[in-house]
């Protein structure tokens, strides 16, 4: 996972071969999730509460524009 943005524990990136939508892949204290950037719509969740996914979707949100343009930025560069 490429990571491109580290805040508040969590870790959010993207792998090589991800597809669109865009979305992030989020670490955090050992869990991982999956999260649509645009609707934060939740594709998946391994071993974090209710209360990790709630900061990592709060962080997606103060952060939606600059995780959007390194998306652009990394697939663009993939193409």
């Amino acid at each position: 996972m490429s990571t491109v943005l580290r805040v508040g524990g969590f870790a959010f990136g993207f792998f090589t071969d991800d597809h669109e939508p865009p979305h992030v892949h989020v670490r955090y204290s050992g869990g991982r999730l999956v999260m649509e950037i645009e609707t934060e719509r939740i594709k998946r969740v391994t071993g974090m509460n209710a209360s990790d996914v709630a900061h990592a979707r709060r962080w997606v949100r103060m952060h939606r524009d600059e995780l959007l343009a390194a998306w652009a930025e990394h697939f663009k560069k993939e193409a």
